[in-house]
């Protein structure tokens, strides 16, 4: 399994709201599936941490009573979406996210 972080800017999808991506990126059936089930406990986790959220075209301000979510995610490129302060808990975690053993 292999995580990849983007810094976002204008090139990106989600840059007006969110710091960072975090990509999941499997390579073949088996890692892929991996993948799925990693994005969606820590989606679940930042869940748990920060509330509920949305797919990214839907995780605006007016969807959630004028407060901007804090995290969303892309289903379809198995991606989450991150504003800084969720990106700091994430990094903080990421040591327990990349030991498979954990997941």
């Amino acid at each position: 399994m292999s995580m990849h972080v983007v810094k976002l800017d204008r090139r990106y999808d989600g840059h007006d709201r969110f710091s960072h991506r975090v990509e999941f990126i499997g390579y073949g059936e088996e890692e892929r599936k991996r993948d799925r089930q990693r994005w969606i406990k820590i989606r679940n986790w930042l869940w748990q941490q920060f509330g509920p959220s949305a797919e990214l075209f839907l995780a605006r301000a007016d969807n959630f009573d004028g407060e901007q979510p804090k995290w969303a995610w892309d289903a379809e490129k198995y991606s989450i979406y991150v504003k800084e302060e969720a990106f700091t808990m994430f990094q903080l975690r990421k040591e327990f996210w990349d030991n498979a053993e954990n997941l």
